[in-house]
């Protein structure tokens, strides 16, 4: 599934996309939101593979929220 996400949008194959779609399916801010199956195409066409090394602030306090992050390996800290 992660070397699917790593593909830029337009160039992923159909199976890559159901792929996605499943796993997108079954993240719970997803799951728990009356998400219809029509519009995970949306989604997952928004969908772009970040990678951050141990340590690196992924954003800062007073930053604009322009993404949303789905953590797919290894874990994050919020520190205020």
């Amino acid at each position: 599934m992660i070397k699917c996400l790593m593909k830029p949008s337009h160039l992923r194959s159909e199976h890559d996309c159901l792929n996605l779609i499943a796993y997108m399916k079954n993240v719970k801010f997803f799951a728990q939101r009356d998400v219809k199956d029509q519009d995970f195409q949306s989604i997952i066409d928004c969908l772009q593979h970040e990678s951050f090394q141990p340590g690196e602030a992924i954003m800062q306090y007073g930053d604009y929220g322009d993404k949303f992050y789905i953590i797919l390996k290894g874990s994050v800290k919020c520190l205020i």
